[in-house]
């Protein structure tokens, strides 16, 4: 069964702020914008989720919201601080929990474990600046036969600046 994978780093953020704790920090203005044209991009290719697992942060929520906007379908989403600042052991364990009837999923988070996610699955290395989105096919019955490193083949690099 062909899978699909979104892997996308939160939009640009302000600065951490006194009093504030990284896990707070907040879109900026280009970031929420950012969020827009790269959800529209998306929504043009095709590549709509089916599901979404996000990290917990104040930023991908914010970045969720814009995405979700803009696309047509209705899309599940799940938060979880398990994907907060996390690596490639934290995604693949969040998408082996997922029913094997959803095949085209996104996972929104964070660096460096987004870059590492990427190159871990399709041995190309891609700088995730913020915004970034990565567009994964892969095969597998299962989520955990498809996660197999070197295996996917990486689609289409989505950055917020070339739209």
């Amino acid at each position: 069964m062909k899978r699909k994978l979104l892997v996308i780093r939160h939009a640009q953020t302000k600065h951490q702020q006194s009093g504030q704790t990284d896990h707070q920090r907040e879109l900026t203005v280009q970031g929420k914008s950012d969020a827009l044209r790269v959800a529209a991009h998306i929504q043009q290719l095709g590549w709509t989720p089916q599901t979404v697992v996000s990290s917990d942060a104040t930023r991908t929520r914010q970045t969720w919201q814009h995405l979700d906007e803009v696309f047509e379908a209705s899309v599940d989403v799940t938060f979880t601080d398990s994907l907060y600042l996390a690596g490639v052991d934290a995604v693949c364990d969040a998408l082996f929990a997922l029913p094997e009837d959803v095949h085209e999923v996104a996972v929104l988070g964070h660096n460096p474990g987004w870059q590492n996610l990427v190159h871990w699955l399709s041995g190309t290395a891609v700088r995730m600046s913020p915004g970034t989105a990565v567009l994964l096919e892969g095969e597998g019955e299962t989520w955990a036969d498809a996660l197999r490193q070197n295996k996917w083949k990486l689609h289409e690099v989505i950055r917020p600046e070339h739209l």
